[in-house]
């Protein structure tokens, strides 16, 4: 007996306690798809000997029926050839073109027979060998006119999980069903590719690790998903089947070793849960290893591994999740439901290909399911990692506000001990001018040492300096300096705008009425022109017998920069260069005093952007404060230069017009004439630009409304807290009444 025959009769003795052939499939005009699973007989092959002739002639109490409780037929990890035999039952008038799909494009060998056709096909041969094009594996079933009882006969091998989910299809109802298909699969990688590169942007926006490791991950899953569902095969690899039979398990191996690597960073694990850090680790290498495997040891080693070690991370993930969430480390509520839903959809799939679990849509798309519904979850953890960043770097501000309070109390007691310098230098100075007859020695070693500019003149010029004055001036000589004219060493005009010899006239008047005059000044250096603020102190003097002054000059060029940047931080938005809070209460207290007094009204704007939100979700804080700065300048023009603009926080401003009509209906004319243009210009849309003029450069157009709220005052009203709340409060009316509207206390 040949041994063919042996094997049989051993498969035919082994089999024979299982339960009778299934029904035939019948085939009838009116049904578009039958599944074919229940009505399969099954033949293990353990040496792979059998051909088709052989299993023909076998009868059919040598298959054993697949039971249909257990789903599509799957037989999981095994090196024996299965023979699958289906009878059909195909009375006339049934279509006789039908098409066979096996929905698992991962097998690697699979031999379809019919009475009239012979296909060969699988993932170790080319995609252009395939009877039709399409990502799972499609034969055409031909039945003959007369052939009312065909039956086919299906040989499977294959060293990943032999799961064959099969279907025979009508062509007009398997064209629309895989119409559907693809468009439902494009969706989904749509989504990776939107969360790859979102999380990309992210990583080069604030250079977080965690966010390149997440894409690794997310390109991964993608390389996995491409090869279990066919789109790899079909589009991209279709001349490479060597890459396209072992990109299945090294695609979802090296989604483990990213998801693994991801966690670690993301929750800390090293820092938080040390022991289950080194579970992590372990895992990460076994997700390695299985590549490794996969790739040049042996596809069903490295298929296997990774099956088990993705049921295994799912358990412990979930676990570093618990533990992690009990320490309040951020985030990880978010983490925790994430990954517990890709995690169990990859347990899901993995047990599947194990065998332990039934195959049907819910355990053959679970890393589908799981993958999105991870995405949403997961879009939360990153956005609650980034509020966290945001909250760090809000008290960061702060401490740093604080800080430039004890610097502008520094710079106070260093300005209360320059005066108190100058007050005791200019006591040195007079007990000097006293004693000049008797101690002209000693002036004049005071008068040569001091830092300060010292120097007299009278209506004339300049009588003579020290050498600090030669130095602080710009000047070659005393002779050079006397031969100058005080208008030489000023500019035409002062900060304040007044004209400088008309102003230095007064400053020299006041000092000869009230014997000494202390004033600040602008100065010019005679040698380069540049211009520096100084202290300056004048003493009225006689010098044989005639008038003249003595002067007392110190550069405070720093110090004035100084109060300028700490004066710039407390009462200005970092971001707009508009004032803040602060500067609009002090500005509003003003105008209420200059109400009282003048008989003058004014209004307070309370505006928050409507859509603002939305724009910082979608392309981040980068692109949103690029909207703030343009929100600011379009305010800025709506308004007269005798107005304030102030921005308070986030995205809400407000204005304030003074100057209005007492009269509180000619006021709300006014007042709406500006709000009305408010609306207008911020209604226009925006045209947001990032990393102009560079290789990254992107353009996001944007449409942002305002709501405004509006109050009235004319001086006569509540503190400027309670004008603003008034204003507020105005503004969340607008807010419901629809928005981009305005609404009055």
């Amino acid at each position: 007996m040949p041994a063919v025959w042996f094997t049989a009769l051993c498969l035919l003795l082994a089999c024979a306690p299982w339960a009778p052939a299934s029904a035939q499939a019948r085939l009838v005009p009116d049904v578009d798809s039958i599944v074919l699973a229940p009505h399969a007989m099954v033949l293990e092959d353990p040496s792979g000997g059998l051909a088709l002739e052989d299993v023909e002639k076998l009868p059919m109490e040598a298959f054993r029926p697949w039971n249909p409780a257990s789903g599509d037929i799957n037989f999981g990890y095994s090196d024996a050839a299965y023979w699958l035999r289906i009878p059909l039952d195909a009375p006339p008038g049934t279509p006789r073109n039908w098409l066979l799909e096996i929905a698992y494009p991962t097998l690697d060998h699979v031999q379809v027979h019919t009475p009239v056709d012979h296909w060969i096909s699988g993932d170790r041969r080319p995609f252009g060998s395939r009877p039709l094009a399409h990502r799972n594996l499609v034969f055409p079933i031909r039945l003959a006119a007369d052939d009312t009882h065909p039956v086919l006969h299906i040989r499977v091998v294959s060293e990943g999980s032999l799961t064959v989910p099969l279907t025979l299809w009508q062509p007009h109802a398997f064209d629309h069903a895989s119409q559907r298909a693809y468009v439902t699969l494009s969706l989904y990688y749509g989504m990776l590719l939107a969360l790859m590169l979102y999380n990309l942007l992210l990583y080069f926006s604030v250079r977080d690790a965690n966010f390149l490791r997440y894409v690794l991950f997310v390109a991964a899953m993608a390389v996995g998903q491409l090869a279990a569902n066919g789109f790899g095969n079909q589009f991209l690899w279709p001349q490479a089947p060597e890459w396209g039979h072992v990109s299945f398990p090294v695609g979802f191996a090296a989604t483990g070793l990213f998801g693994a690597l991801f966690t670690r960073g993301f929750l800390e694990t090293a820092r938080n849960t040390p022991r289950l850090d080194r579970g992590i680790l372990a895992l990460a290498l076994a997700f390695a290893l299985a590549i490794v495997l996969a790739i040049f040891v042996s596809y069903r080693i490295g298929a296997i591994l990774t099956s088990l070690a993705g049921v295994s991370f799912a358990a412990l993930a979930v676990l570093v999740g618990m533990r992690c969430m009990a320490k309040a480390q951020a985030g990880a509520r978010w983490f925790l439901l994430a990954w517990a839903l890709l995690l169990m959809g990859a347990a899901v799939m993995g047990m599947r290909n194990l065998g332990w679990l039934a195959t049907n849509f819910f355990t053959t798309y679970a890393m589908q399911i799981g993958s999105a519904l991870e995405m949403l979850m997961l879009s939360f953890a990153l956005a609650d990692r980034i509020n966290t960043l945001r909250r760090e770097k809000a008290m960061a501000q702060e401490q740093a506000l604080a800080a430039h309070g004890a610097l502008v109390d520094t710079l106070k007691d260093s300005e209360r001990q320059l005066e108190e310098r100058v007050r005791a230098r200019t006591q040195e100075l007079e007990a000097a001018n006293a004693e000049l007859s008797r101690s002209e020695t000693l002036l004049r070693t005071l008068y040569n040492s001091s830092s300060d500019a010292v120097m007299l003149l009278d209506e004339r010029g300049f009588l003579g300096g020290n050498p600090a004055t030669v130095d602080m001036f710009g000047c070659t000589s005393e002779a050079h300096f006397r031969s100058l004219h005080p208008a030489d060493l000023s500019p035409p005009t002062q900060a304040c705008g007044s004209d400088s010899t008309r102003l230095a006239n007064q400053h020299i008047a006041t000092a000869l009425a009230q014997g000494s005059h202390r004033f600040e000044w602008l100065h010019r250096r005679a040698d380069n022109g540049r211009i520096f603020a100084a202290d300056v102190l004048l003493n009225a003097m006689e010098l044989d017998g005639r008038p003249v002054l003595q002067a007392v000059v110190r550069d405070i060029t720093e110090r004035k920069q100084a109060e300028e940047q700490v004066r710039s931080l407390a009462y200005y938005d970092s971001l707009t260069q508009l004032p803040n809070r602060r500067l609009l209460a002090d500005r509003l207290a003003q105008a209420m005093s200059r109400g009282r007094r003048e008989g003058l009204g004014g209004a307070v704007m309370f505006l928050d952007l409507d859509n603002f939100k939305p724009l910082n979700d979608t392309h981040g804080h980068a692109v949103g404060d690029l909207l703030l700065v343009e929100v600011a300048r379009r305010l800025s023009g709506c308004v007269r230069e005798m107005d304030t603009v102030a921005r308070i926080g986030g995205d809400e401003f407000v204005v304030m017009l003074t100057s209005l009509s007492a009269h509180r209906g000619e006021a709300e004319i006014q007042a709406n004439a500006v709000a009305t243009k408010i609306l207008s210009t911020l209604d226009t849309p925006y045209r947001l630009t990032l990393n102009a003029g560079s290789s990254a450069e992107t353009t996001v157009e944007h449409h942002c409304t305002v709501s405004i709220g509006v109050t009235l005052f004319n001086g006569q009203e509540a503190g400027t807290e309670q004008i603003i709340k008034w204003a507020d409060e105005a503004m969340y009316r607008a807010k419901e009444a629809g928005r981009n509207t305005i609404c009055y206390h």
